[in-house]
């Protein structure tokens, strides 16, 4: 009976500590979104694409090099663009105030680069050092396109 009591009590103190650990992964997390300006295009639009934050605590991080965020579209699960893909990015760290609401990213894709269909839209925050440690990216929730 006492070794019965030891284990409910080994096992019941291990759910508490799991579950205090899990509550303070969750404190820590750095939550963004991705937006356009709206879901349905013409191949005569852009598409305006903002990565915002939108669940942080007010912190100062710094990005490996001045490229903070990035996005990638996908049809029938094939990359077709990739935001970043014809750029150069600084090799400097970019020290920024993460804050909710803060736009990490904004800019335009015309709609005729990529044709008439739908889209899935996929981005993310690029990885970052907060107190000397590294996070790795951090991913919006994808959302859908359609150009007509």
């Amino acid at each position: 009976m006492k070794m019965m009591a030891i284990g409910v009590a080994l096992v019941a103190g291990a759910v508490i500590a799991s579950e205090y650990l899990l509550n303070v992964d969750k404190t820590d997390t750095y939550a963004i979104m991705v937006e356009t300006d709206k879901d349905l295009y013409t191949l005569n639009d852009s598409i305006t694409v903002r990565i915002i934050v939108t669940e942080f605590e007010q912190k100062a991080i710094a990005f490996p090099t001045s490229q903070m965020a990035d996005f990638c579209i996908y049809e029938n699960g094939n990359k077709i663009y990739q935001w970043s893909d014809d750029r150069a990015f600084a090799q400097v760290f970019t020290h920024i105030n993460l804050s909710k609401g803060l736009i990490l990213f904004e800019g335009e894709v015309p709609a005729y680069t990529l044709g008439t269909g739908t889209f899935e839209l996929r981005a993310w925050m690029e990885g970052f050092y907060e107190d000397d440690e590294y996070h790795n990216a951090v991913h919006a929730e994808p959302i859908t396109i359609k150009i007509a």
